[in-house]
C-alpha cells in the first residue's frame, strides 16, 4: 500500500493513496479462483448431474468441463442457485 507522508509539527500525517498493484493482482486472482470453483459446481449441478458419461479421454472431458465453468459460469451459477433453492 502506498502512502503520502507529510511531516508536520505534531508528527507524521499519512494519507492512503490506494491499493498497490500487487494487492490488486492478488485480489483478482482470488476472485477468479472463487468464480471458477462456483462455475465448476454450477456445471456439475446443471449440466452433468442429469446424464451418465462414459469417458475415454479424461483430459478432454475435464478441459471441456473447465471451459464450460469458465466461460458459461455467468449463466450457470444463477441457474444452479435457483435449482438448489427450489430443490430440483
Amino acid at each position: 500500500m502506498y502512502y503520502l507522508v507529510n511531516e508536520t509539527n505534531s508528527g507524521i500525517l499519512k494519507i492512503r493513496l490506494g491499493i498497490c498493484r500487487e494487492e490488486k493482482r492478488t485480489m483478482q486472482t482470488v476472485i477468479l479462483i472463487i468464480y471458477v470453483a462456483a462455475g465448476w459446481w454450477a456445471a456439475n449441478k446443471v449440466w452433468y448431474s442429469k446424464r451418465v458419461y462414459l469417458v475415454h479421454d479424461s483430459v478432454r472431458f475435464y478441459t471441456g468441463k473447465f471451459a464450460l465453468a469458465l466461460f458459461a459460469g455467468w449463466i450457470l451459477i444463477p441457474i444452479a442457485i435457483v435449482m438448489t433453492v427450489l430443490g430440483k
